[in-house]
């Protein structure tokens, strides 16, 4: 049987995997712990309780990532001397949704730009072109007009 994980432990993995599933689906981050989707939706929900062998597992799959995240998940004795160090829930949902926000319109405007670079391109080489044109017409006309004055 499995051992079982200390209650604080299970509500970090829970607060933990919430923020995880903003990045990732649950069927991708239970595909990278080669465990079912039903099986991690319902440790995640609390239909289930993850043991300490999972709980092992996802925390040396998705570890590091976390902590990327920016905030703090544990509580700790210092975060009460420090309350500015812990991120709530509400600031980081706001992040993130701000950061997904930002990535789309920034994605809009990259093909916007794609679109209008390849059109200002083009202008360029027909400017060129007609540009090239003239010099030719007006080498031309000053040869015809020294053969004039000649």
């Amino acid at each position: 049987m499995a051992k079982q994980a200390p209650a604080e432990r299970i509500e970090k993995f829970r607060r933990d995997l919430k923020r995880l599933k903003e990045k990732y689906s649950n069927d991708e981050i239970a595909q990278k712990l080669r465990v079912g989707p039903t099986n991690l939706s319902s440790n995640g929900s609390g239909n289930k309780t993850p043991g300490e062998d999972f709980l092992n597992r996802f925390y040396e799959v998705f570890g590091e990532e976390i902590k990327q995240f920016g905030y703090f998940s544990e509580r700790s004795e210092d975060d009460e001397q420090h309350p500015k160090s812990k991120v709530d829930e509400t600031q980081f949902a706001y992040s993130r949704k701000g950061a997904r926000e930002l990535i789309d319109v920034l994605k809009s405007n990259n093909d916007f730009l794609r679109t209008d670079f390849h059109n200002i391109v083009k202008s360029n080489q027909d400017l060129a072109e007609s540009n090239k044109t003239m010099s030719q017409t007006n080498l031309i006309l000053v040869e015809i007009l020294s053969k004039k004055e000649s």
